[in-house]
């Protein structure tokens, strides 16, 4: 929303702001986002912007045939790869 609609980016950062302090009852400040920090003041980056690979777009489907070609093998450290099931 950041990037795609600044307008309603806006409204999101002045619904923030008002709710800090807006609730009775509420010891301390009301964050929109959990990082509690100010909407207009947050990191929205991810991971992968920051560089992390993203590992699970290569997650084993069992189609290597790591198990059949050495039998012993219980898994090749891929997670979620079959040959650790069985």
């Amino acid at each position: 929303m950041r990037d795609s609609d600044p307008d309603a980016w806006a409204d999101a950062a002045d619904l923030d702001r008002t709710i800090r302090t807006g609730f009775r009852g509420f010891r301390g400040e009301v964050y929109w986002h959990r990082s509690a920090v100010p909407l207009d003041a947050v990191d929205l980056t991810t991971d992968t912007d920051r560089g992390q690979l993203d590992l699970w777009l290569n997650e084993c489907e069992g189609r290597c045939g790591a198990r059949r070609r050495l039998p012993s093998l219980r898994s090749h450290g891929v997670p979620g790869c079959p040959a650790a099931r069985e």
